[in-house]
């Protein structure tokens, strides 16, 4: 399936890859805005968010569809090659296109994940989840997610449902340049990048100050820096 993209702006393909429970429209809205001076943006909703209609059962599942939905966008826009920047559930997605079609990827950018299970990792997901439950339990929060994002919010409720298969395993960045993002104020986060960078030093990190687990909506100016020295070194 074709996923919904806009794009803005000429230059190297820069593609986002939006957090659960958005869609292209409404997240990176600041990266969007300064990217676009540099690059050729794209912003696409993943399978089953905003335009993008498609079902699934679980948050494994929806990877495996997007990343084959995901492939058959670049052919089709004959992106032969593009900068992958990703957040959260995202990233899972990110991670996982460039272990198996590398020859699409030229970088990656990913914040807002972990790599392995910690004790700090577990109290964070009770409290988010918590959060979640309380939101679809306000019926109009409730009806906007059944809008946009009808199954991730559910399945994100689900205990044991975070991929870390996925996430602890950088080693592509041997040969592919990978920046790991991480809000200072997320310790989890920030114990992820000692992690990345003590098993692969090839992995660039960076902790944003002030910044939580979504750094690019809390720290957008920093992010937005940092990010774009990466791509341009």
């Amino acid at each position: 399936m074709l996923l919904h993209v806009q794009t803005f702006g000429t230059g190297e393909p820069l593609l986002f890859l939006h957090d659960g429970g958005e869609t292209g429209q409404s997240d990176f809205l600041q990266q969007k805005e300064f990217f676009t001076n540099f690059f050729q943006v794209i912003m696409t909703d993943l399978p089953g968010n905003g335009e993008s209609e498609r079902d699934y059962d679980s948050i494994h599942e929806l990877i495996q569809l997007a990343m084959e939905d995901l492939l058959e966008t670049l052919k089709h826009y004959h992106w032969k090659k593009v900068n992958l920047v990703a957040s959260s559930a995202g990233a899972f997605l990110a991670i996982q296109f460039v272990k198996t079609y590398p020859q699409f990827v030229k970088t990656l950018c990913i914040s807002g994940i972990h790599p392995v299970k910690s004790e700090e990792w577990e109290k964070n997901e009770q409290a988010v989840r918590k959060q979640r439950e309380a939101l679809l339990g306000h019926a109009g929060m409730d009806q906007f997610f059944q809008k946009i994002a009808p199954k991730f919010m559910t399945l994100s409720l689900e205990e044991d449902g975070y991929p870390f298969e996925i996430t602890a395993d950088l080693s592509f960045a041997k040969h592919i340049p990978t920046l790991v993002i991480a809000g200072a104020k997320q310790l989890s986060e920030l114990q992820g990048l000692v992690h990345y960078r003590e098993k692969y030093p090839e992995v660039e990190v960076a902790a944003l100050p002030f910044a939580g687990h979504l750094a690019y909506v809390d720290e957008p100016k920093l992010f937005n820096e940092v990010l774009l020295r990466f791509l341009n070194r």
